[in-house]
């Protein structure tokens, strides 16, 4: 993976912060304190985060729910999409089936 593994679970708040370079240590701190991880739970080095196993999974199990409920809505946007798309064929498939029984019925008189 990347460096940026959780990066997606906060980036319009990250964005919107207007980090300035070398302020990045208070901006992962406000962050992981918004996510209930515990101050001994992290240590910030340089240029990474060290996370202690709890910590970890905690992260991981909230990116997972992030990632899965970004694909529920992909999901549902596709069902929603494919429904109507169905709906507009069967519609106009009945209207041509209406279309020529009425000619029928009509040319019957």
């Amino acid at each position: 993976m990347g460096h940026h593994r959780f990066g997606l679970l906060e980036r319009p708040r990250i964005r919107s912060s207007g980090v300035k370079a070398g302020d990045e240590a208070s901006v992962i701190k406000s962050l992981l304190s918004s996510w209930a991880v515990p101050a001994d739970s992290f240590q910030l080095g340089k240029t990474r985060v060290f996370l202690r196993t709890a910590a970890a999974s905690q992260l991981e199990l909230r990116r997972d729910q992030f990632l899965n409920l970004a694909a529920l809505k992909i999901q549902a946007a596709y069902r929603s999409r494919h429904a109507r798309r169905s709906f507009k064929q069967l519609r106009k498939s009945v209207l041509i089936v209406q279309s020529i029984v009425r000619l029928r019925v009509c040319a019957l008189l």
